[in-house]
């Protein structure tokens, strides 16, 4: 697939995550441990940063991932130990609560998805240390972005290092990243992002300050 295509295919992947993100990072599903009564498990949908291990906690909560499939970067039958801390990931499960009382006892994972937010090289590094450029998108840091081992100083990386973000897309061509790792290896360059300037005939359009040519592009999906 080309650069443009493998671009274009995470868009779709954009709005699902777009789509919970526009909630807050918190997942879906809510409520503590407690209650009495009869117990119903019913279907939830949560998508958040990871914050703990131990099986998978999302935003704080955690999931049974005993029988959990995991696909990580496009890696189905992918394990738990390729996710890290900051990593926005889509929980797909059950939840059992308390019956009428919403209280939830147990949340259970069936797939855990994960994709990242964008992936490239870095074009520039803010003197305050607050934001970086990445394929034409502003990634935003704030306290709660964890910056991986792999990356002494921000201001230490280079117009020849690769990146992968993860985080919350608040803007046209603006990501509040939850984790900054360093990439080793082949890029597979990724953007997700709102598409601005659309020229359906030229086949062409912008996300933040980068543009796109999908004139050769799969676009059947």
């Amino acid at each position: 697939m080309s650069f443009f295509g493998s671009i274009y295919r995470v868009l779709l992947l954009s709005f699902i995550f777009g789509s919970f993100a526009s909630c807050g990072p918190s997942p879906q599903a809510g409520g503590g441990i407690g209650g009495t009564g009869s117990v119903a498990t019913v279907p939830t949908v949560a998508a958040g940063p990871v914050t703990g291990f131990g099986s998978v906690f999302v935003s704080g909560n955690e999931f049974d991932t005993n029988d959990a499939v995991f696909t990580v970067d496009g890696q189905t039958n992918a394990g738990e130990g390729q996710l890290k801390k900051g990593m926005v990931v889509l929980v797909n499960g059950t939840i059992s609560k308390y019956y009428g009382t919403g209280q939830a006892v147990q949340r259970t994972a069936k797939t855990v998805l994960y994709e990242d937010t964008i992936e490239g090289p870095v074009q520039s590094v803010a003197l305050d240390g607050l934001s970086l450029v990445v394929l034409g998108q502003t990634v935003r840091i704030n306290q709660s972005t964890i910056i991986d081992l792999s990356i002494p100083t921000l201001g230490s990386l280079t117009p020849i290092d690769l990146v992968e973000v993860s985080g919350f897309v608040s803007g046209p061509g603006t990501v509040v990243a939850t984790l900054i790792n360093r990439k080793g290896g082949a890029a597979d360059y990724q953007v997700k992002g709102f598409i601005t300037q659309h020229d359906k005939d030229l086949k062409s359009f912008t996300i933040g300050s980068l543009a796109v040519d999908y004139t050769d592009t799969d676009i059947s999906q």
